[in-house]
């Protein structure tokens, strides 16, 4: 687990993206680091295979105008066996560890994630190109043209995930045709049959 704290004073908008843009850098970075298939998974999740691997969590104190504070977490399984993981967690989660077969130094990895958050956050109060990060998330999205059932609340929809838009959103294509995009939500996955 690792959480980093900032102190942004900025407009809230410039940090709309800070969770997939910093999902994409440490998704890459991870990949490069392991050799493992790490993918993002809408809209903080990283996953190898469709199961977790990491997650990652932004929390804000705003004022009208602006973010005050702001908290980024991950927790990342790196290098946990899979006799660690119970009966069903075995078919939800996994490591870094599993998925490769290699032990990793936490102490050099912790330093590397840092300084990949650090510059990640760094690139978005300058502003994040939405293309670029629309670009990147595609290349690594492991929602894109899945059958998925969102629940919004008490609402509860089905649709293939189409990507994300520019404010970060994920597109989905319902039954009906039409295009809506989900701001927020809890994710099953569908099998072709559902």
């Amino acid at each position: 687990y690792l959480s980093m704290a900032f102190r942004p004073e900025i407009p809230a908008f410039k940090l709309q993206l800070l969770t997939l843009w910093l999902g994409v850098k440490l998704c890459r970075l991870l990949r490069s680091e392991t050799g493992s298939e790490l993918m993002v998974k809408w809209p903080n999740d990283l996953v190898v295979d469709g199961r977790k691997t990491g997650g990652m969590l932004t929390e804000a104190s705003i004022d009208p105008e602006r973010v005050l504070t702001l908290t980024f977490g991950l927790g990342l399984n790196v290098n946990s066996t899979s006799n660690r993981f119970t009966k069903d967690l075995k078919k939800i989660a996994n490591s870094l560890r599993n998925e490769t077969g290699k032990t990793f130094r936490l102490h050099e990895l912790t330093a590397k994630i840092i300084g990949c958050i650090l510059l990640g956050y760094d690139e978005c109060i300058e502003g994040v190109d939405a293309k670029k990060l629309l670009k990147q998330w595609e290349t690594l999205d492991a929602l894109s043209g899945k059958n998925i059932r969102i629940e919004l609340g008490k609402e509860s929809i089905q649709g293939k995930v189409l990507g994300i838009n520019e404010t970060g959103a994920l597109n989905l294509k319902l039954r009906n045709g039409r295009t809506r995009a989900i701001h927020s939500g809890d994710i099953t996955l569908l099998s072709k049959n559902d």
